[in-house]
């Protein structure tokens, strides 16, 4: 620890490390600092010691300004807290700074709890403010996760011009222990980044300001703001365009106390979307609704009195139903409402029999009469039912019919498949006729019938039917219920797990403690045992729930995935973490001993496909965020040698390994963490000798360093069966691009790759240090074609 330090018009430049970090200091001044080309964190405030007892001073971090700085050319987070975060961080003022070409802008990665004597995790009071950024990564990304009593409190975020942003952002605090009072103004944002399902996600959020905020979303982004498990949230003035009118502006979910003035969110159909936690204390004024189809979007979610302004002088009119419906059917309802009052939000109810099923919120205008539609839930029992809205009623009726059975949406899974342990599928199963009926559920192995049961079910009654079978032998089964698609994958765990499947997805519940790291710790796989010779898995991570920021999921391979440590080496993982908002790993047991000792780690987002290939001992893994372009990991450190691409040789590798995905939780909260794949594939790929390429041409000798120029070839199947085919964009020696391609036995197909120089030097940034490699000659080419020539010009 250090007091009254100052960094006045310092430089650091091309640095294969962190730039200036002050750890457990107090009363430090940055100004005029520039960092530029840093390849790990330019600017990180930490609280953390290599001495047992910690610093002289304490783990306290206080009175930091930052001023009249520049930080360019990082794929890290310009500014960030953490991640060694023991003790306490307060009174941090950010100003009158331009940040280009980072990662995230604002960082706080509250985590690491492993100093048990200094159990406080608090950062507060801290400024940022007069910030210019240009094409920069997530505004904000602020997450206290894994650690047992957080706080922060008291941010400030204001005067932001922000052009070029990329990927979304999140506030997140904890069950319990809220991020709290934080005030957001003067913001004018331009987004720049690809197709993205929201910008903002606050979560376990209280106190939250937005004042005078711009966002121009460039017609990739569905929903501005998701505000979940949290209350007293403000806008005001808040002005959103360019939502692709996909979904709600804003999302609401278990919030109470949300209130909008003076705000417009331009071409939306939907501004606010209540879910299923529902929302209350709703109010806005001063909004124009004329060009919004449904200001709120919510039924019973919002309590009566839970919305503001009230529209109370309605005139009911006009009330009509489906007469008769079929069992699994819902009513449906018109009714006429006239507002013979100021303009506001009404709260429509449906009864049914005398009690309440169904309803939404409405916005009236002043003398507006509009038609409105609800509808009930599904009925199942034959009989009459009277539907009334406010006190008008109509007849309803159920009509007879036989039982009928349909299986619900999720089938969980225990297959260890080992001889004489227990095979175990749950399916949830539903009478939706109108009558009671015996239904038999029949699960098949590899097409086989190994167990039956038959449930009586009443109308509209649901059961979780349990089939178990102990196998004979050990071995992957394809196990089916019905029409359900076949689960293809054998189970083991050490921890608490639920596996399950929907028609489409995977999905892995994992538990597994603190610290508990995969060599020799918890972990969840769903596997293929025992596959032969080479192959390629492929899978797509589509969302994790989060329970610690190194709480892992992906693929893994390993020549016994039921064993640990030196009885089963040869364990290769390439996953994503939450850590960063998302970072990216690949690792290895280069050695044999069963332990990592290979990594790479570089930033990711969600959703994420991942390809695990194995060609005799080598082993390489790709990453893709549309599956059609992949990128090999580098390789940070490989026994001790240098860095290189990853590509791991691995002499222990059996001939037969297994091989699947995986996940654990790493709480220190006994959380579970829930991951959803789709899209599971494992194939055996096409030898590389097999593959023939012709055609080689390149768009442009002379490229400047931002200008992208295209590469095309011809490939060619040779082999006498169908498969993938690899496909590798070379520059010089390199591999930063590379494309799977599904052949039949002599197709062809034209191959393209764009890229530009910088793309190029930002995934090779890890094997060449030097910032200006990239300039001069270089070799281009695809799969094994003659090389071309290019000139990259400076």
């Amino acid at each position: 620890g250090c007091q009254r330090v100052a960094f006045i018009r310092v430089k650091c430049l091309n640095g294969f490390a962190d730039g200036i970090n002050p750890v457990c200091s107090q009363d430090v001044l940055y100004d005029g600092v520039l960092i530029e080309n840093s390849t790990d964190d330019p600017i990180t405030l930490k609280n953390q010691s290599m001495v047992p007892d910690g610093p002289p001073c304490g783990y306290l971090t206080q009175n930091i300004i930052i001023t009249n700085t520049i930080v360019r050319n990082t794929s890290h987070p310009a500014i960030k807290f953490g991640t060694g975060t023991a003790g306490v961080f307060r009174n941090i003022l950010i100003s009158n700074c331009t940040f280009e070409q980072t990662g995230s802008i604002f960082s706080i990665q509250l985590m690491r709890p492993d100093i048990p004597s200094v159990p406080e995790r608090v950062i507060e009071n801290v400024t940022f403010s007069n910030i210019v950024v240009r094409n920069s990564g997530k505004l904000f990304d602020i997450t206290s996760l894994d650690v047992v009593r957080p706080v922060i409190r008291n941010l400030s975020v204001s005067n932001i011009i922000a052009d070029g942003v990329h990927g979304m952002s999140q506030i997140c605090g904890l069950p319990g222990a809220p991020i709290q009072n934080v005030d957001l103004s003067n913001i004018r944002v331009r987004y720049a980044g690809s197709a993205c399902p929201l910008w903002l996600e606050a979560d376990w959020v209280q106190d939250l300001r937005m004042n005078n905020i711009r966002l121009d979303l460039a017609n990739q982004v569905d929903s501005a703001f998701s505000f979940t498990n949290g209350g007293a949230v403000e806008l005001r003035g808040v002005n959103i365009t360019g939502l692709t009118n996909q979904a709600e502006a804003i999302r609401l979910d278990n919030i109470d106390g949300f209130a909008v003035y003076d705000s417009v969110a331009s071409s939306v159909d939907r501004y606010v979307q209540v879910g299923p936690a529902g929302a209350n204390n709703l109010s806005f004024s001063g909004m124009d609704f004329r060009h919004t189809k449904v200001p709120v979007s919510a039924g019973l979610e919002i309590p009566a009195g839970g919305v503001f302004p009230v529209a109370r002088n309605i005139r009911y009119s006009d009330l009509s139903a489906s007469p008769r419906i079929k069992p699994n059917e819902v009513f449906q309802a018109q009714v006429t409402l006239a507002n013979e009052g100021e303009s506001g939000f009404a709260r429509v109810e449906l009864c049914v029999d005398g009690k309440v099923d169904g309803g939404k919120w409405l916005w009236l205008d002043r003398d507006e009469i509009r038609s409105v539609e609800l509808a009930t839930s599904a009925y199942y029992v034959p009989g009459e039912y009277p539907l009334s809205i406010s006190k008008l009623t109509v007849a309803g009726q159920v009509l007879a019919a036989p039982a009928a059975f349909e299986y619900g949406e999720r089938m969980e899974v225990v297959a260890p498949a080992a001889a004489g342990e227990t095979t175990r599928v749950t399916v949830p199963v539903k009478n939706i006729g109108g009558a009671a009926g015996d239904k038999e559920v029949v699960l098949y192995a590899d097409d086989q019938v190994v167990a039956r049961r038959k449930v009586t079910l009443q109308p509209g009654e649901e059961q979780h039917v349990v089939l178990e079978h102990r196998f004979s032998e050990s071995g992957s089964r394809f196990l089916r219920v019905d029409d359900w698609p076949a689960w293809p994958f054998a189970t083991f765990t050490n921890t608490q797990a639920i596996f399950s499947q929907t028609r489409d997805r995977i999905i892995i519940d994992a538990g597994g403690g603190k610290g508990k790291r995969f060599c020799n710790g918890d972990y969840v796989t769903a596997y293929i045992p025992r596959v032969e010779g080479d192959f390629v898995a492929t899978v797509r991570m589509l969302s994790q729930k989060a329970t610690s920021y190194a709480s892992p999921v992906g693929l893994v391979v390993r020549n016994d995935l039921t064993r640990q440590g030196a009885e089963s080496p040869a364990l290769a993982i390439v996953y994503m973490e939450p850590m960063y908002g998302g970072q990216q790993a690949w690792q290895a047991d280069v050695s044999g001993d069963g332990e990592i000792d290979s990594t790479f780690y570089g930033q990711g987002g969600y959703p994420l496909w991942f390809k695990l290939e194995k060609r005799g001992q080598e082993l390489t893994a790709y990453t893709s965020y549309n599956s059609q372009t992949w990128v090999i990991p580098q390789v940070a450190w490989d026994n001790g040698e240098g860095a290189h691409e990853g590509v791991y040789t691995i002499p222990s590798a059996a001939a037969v390994q297994d091989v699947g995905l995986f996940s654990y939780a790493d709480s220190v909260n006994e959380e579970m963490a829930r991951v959803e794949f789709d899209n599971w594939r494992l194939d055996q790929p096409l030898p590389l000798n097999a593959l023939e390429f012709s055609e080689l041409e390149v768009s442009k000798t002379q490229v400047g360093l931002y200008e992208q120029f295209t590469t095309t070839a011809v490939v060619t199947n040779r082999s006498d069966r169908e498969g993938p085919a690899k496909v590798g964009f070379f520059f010089n020696t390199h591999e930063p691009h590379t494309r799977w391609l599904d052949l039949k036995p002599g197709e062809s197909q034209k191959v393209e790759f764009t890229l530009s120089p910088m793309h190029i030097k930002g995934i090779l940034w890890l094997v060449q240090r030097d910032p200006n490699w990239i300039y001069g000659q270089h070799r281009v080419t695809i799969g094994n074609a003659t090389p071309l020539e290019i000139n990259v010009r400076k």
